[in-house]
């Protein structure tokens, strides 16, 4: 073998090995770690009896106008509903033998 040769073995190897390194790299998933277990709770919040008053009487001071269902606007709208109709169950078990 001449010296060209080698040198392109070489290279030809590296090449290869490369593209071994990667596919085990990206291909092939990564085992996980069995490090120690930390588990994290939710922070929670505390609520009082006095904000729940606070909020129920900011629910109380909200005014729903229901003149909206009156409006001719509310009353041309569609009803594009489609109808379900009732079909045969089948078997309880449909592994049964028949």
């Amino acid at each position: 073998m001449n010296k060209q040769d080698i040198i392109k073995n070489i290279l030809i190897a590296i090449v290869v090995l490369t593209a071994i390194f990667f596919a085990y790299k990206f291909l092939i998933p990564a085992k996980e770690d069995k490090g120690i277990d930390v588990i994290v709770s939710p922070k929670t919040e505390v609520v009082s009896v006095r904000d729940i008053e606070l909020l129920r009487k900011k629910l109380d001071g909200i005014k729903v106008d229901t003149k909206i269902f009156s409006e001719e606007s509310f009353s041309s709208l569609e009803d594009y509903r489609t109808q379900i109709f009732e079909e045969p169950v089948g078997r309880n078990n449909p592994f049964s033998a028949i």
